[in-house]
C-alpha cells in the first residue's frame, strides 16, 4: 500500500495531512496486529484443548482438529506479522 501511494506522488514527501493520515493507518495495523496475536493465542489454546481430547479419546478427527488449529495460530501470527511491518514502513515514510 505505501509503496503504491509513493509512487502514485513521484517519490514527493507526503504533506501535513497526508502525514496524519499514514500514521493514522500505521496505528490500525497496530490494532489489527495485536488483534491478530490475540486469535492466535486462542487458536494455540484450542489445540491444547483438542490435544487434551485426543489423548482421552485416541480419535483421528481429535488429531486433525490439533494440526488445523496449530495452521491458523501460525498463519494469525504471520498476518501480525506483516501488519507490523507494514506499520513501520507507513511510519517510516513520514519521518
Amino acid at each position: 500500500m505505501l509503496e503504491r501511494a509513493f509512487a502514485r506522488e513521484g517519490g514527493r514527501e507526503p504533506n501535513e495531512a497526508e502525514a496524519q493520515r499514514y500514521l493514522q493507518l500505521a496505528d490500525e495495523a497496530e490494532k489489527k496486529a495485536k488483534e491478530a496475536e490475540v486469535l492466535a493465542g486462542e487458536a494455540d489454546a484450542a489445540a491444547v484443548r483438542s490435544a487434551e481430547r485426543y489423548a482421552t479419546t485416541q480419535s483421528p478427527s481429535d488429531q486433525d482438529s490439533v494440526e488445523r488449529w496449530k495452521v491458523e495460530a501460525e498463519t494469525h501470527r504471520r498476518e501480525a506479522d506483516s501488519l507490523r511491518k507494514e506499520a513501520e514502513r507507513m511510519r517510516q515514510y513520514v519521518t
